[in-house]
């Protein structure tokens, strides 16, 4: 459990790419198994520049370059000595590009090459292992013939497995990559569907739908074709070219040519990593079935009936102390002579025109005092001055309590404090 753990971590941070620091090399290693083939490709001869024994990691670094990496130190075969290492990467070379896909569960590693070796690991069913070398000749096993092959997994453990419900592959063959892949569910998934941010699912079943950040081109996106990767998120919008979706095991992926790392926590969860040196973030996706576009014409449908119900009460509110507020085509609004109310709650410099948004959220509580919220926007709707309230509908007017932006996450008002500032605007006479 510890060790998958740990390559669970590691898979996160493996690709972020260091520069080695100085100081005397541990020794010399062969990279059985690359984290990324075209920095250091397997059976490449590297420095071992340090050692983490609680994270069982080398940082390598090759011979002739200056960048480096941290790997599990499983994936290198460790030398004191570099004309060892040399002679040893001579050997490993003709087996260096090769991986296996795995046919079907339960094909066993064994100790040694033989079917009586003790089993110390049970292959899945889609799993891809790394060749690191074969014994001789065909040899029987029951009344099946094939090879052994000596192989490591993507979690660190190495040993025999026979030759049968093997697919053994050069990695750099893109064909039978991409019909390995076509196999992997996972990948598949990932490919075939668009992955929407997991608050598309939490807005809708609370009914508390945020019409900046619930939007069709909002999710993650890959286009297998183009070997290209769309992630559009509120915050990040970026394009991405890459080369190839490699497993690391446990359900965790590597974008190839990305900061981009991928671990299915389901079938219809995942979680992606990004992490590069300007940015690291992650964030959940989900697969979404629901229609968009339906989802956002009823929310505005919404919005526009609460407007509606301003302007069946009358289109001019007043308040002696707090000016005069006049409601106009949807969603129109003009608020004069708001002075007395600068700073505390409408900003300095807002202009007296703008448009309203019914994007507040009630507590249940809330609810069962005020009929809803409402946000000023004065002036430009993407970067004016905005304020937001509850507000009570009386028999004379209008009832507005002002919530402070502390107060609102994410749309929603749990509470408005103790000593709230109340508005009162009357109806229209007659």
């Amino acid at each position: 459990m510890f060790r998958v753990l740990r390559f669970f971590v590691l898979a996160v941070a493996a690709l972020w790419i260091v520069t080695a620091c100085g100081g005397n090399r541990l020794g010399y290693g062969v990279l059985l198994w690359s984290i990324d083939e075209e920095v250091l490709p397997s059976g490449s001869v590297v420095q071992i520049v340090s050692e983490s024994r609680m994270n069982e990691t080398y940082t390598v670094q090759g011979i002739d370059i200056k960048q480096g990496f941290e790997l599990p130190d499983q994936r290198v075969a460790f030398f004191k000595k570099r004309n060892v290492a040399v002679a040893f990467a001579d050997q490993y070379k003709a087996f260096a590009p090769f991986l296996a896909y795995v046919e079907r569960d339960g094909l066993p590693v064994r100790d040694e090459p033989s079917a009586s070796g003790q089993r110390v690991y049970k292959l899945r069913k889609n799993q891809v292992i790394k060749i690191l070398g074969r014994q001789g000749e065909k040899e029987e096993a029951g009344n099946l013939e094939g090879y052994w092959y000596k192989v490591l997994t993507e979690d660190g453990i190495n040993g025999y497995t026979f030759s049968v419900s093997l697919k053994v592959f050069d990695m750099n063959d893109e064909s039978v990559q991409t019909a390995i892949a076509k196999n992997d569910p996972y990948i598949e998934s990932l490919v075939s569907y668009a992955w929407r941010p997991d608050y598309f699912s939490r807005m809708v079943k609370t009914n508390r739908i945020d019409l900046k950040s619930f939007r069709p081109e909002y999710g993650l996106f890959l286009y297998p074709e183009e070997r290209r990767m769309e992630l559009f998120l509120p915050e990040h919008k970026e394009s991405l070219q890459y080369t190839d979706i490699v497993s690391m095991g446990n359900n965790a992926y590597r974008i190839v040519g990305t900061p981009v790392e991928i671990i299915f926590i389901n079938q219809q969860r995942l979680e992606l990593v990004y992490s590069s040196e300007e940015k690291r973030f992650s964030e959940t996706f989900i697969l979404f079935n629901q229609d968009i576009r339906k989802i956002l014409a009823g929310e505005g449908e919404r919005r526009k009936e609460l407007y509606d119900q301003f302007l069946m009460l009358g289109t001019v509110f007043s308040s002696t102390a707090y000016g005069t507020i006049t409601f106009d085509e949807y969603p129109r609004f003009r608020w004069d002579n708001f002075r007395r109310l600068v700073p505390e709650v409408i900003p300095e410099g807002a202009a007296p025109t703008g448009t309203v948004d019914f994007s507040l959220f009630l507590s249940r509580e809330l609810r069962k005092t005020y009929n809803g919220g409402i946000i000023f926007i004065f002036g430009d709707p993407e970067t004016g001055h905005t304020s937001g309230f509850l507000y009570e509908i009386e028999d004379t007017g209008i009832r507005f309590t002002f919530v402070q932006e502390k107060g609102i996450n994410e749309g929603y008002v749990k509470s408005i404090g103790t000593s709230p500032i109340i508005l009162f605007f009357s109806f229209p006479e007659g």
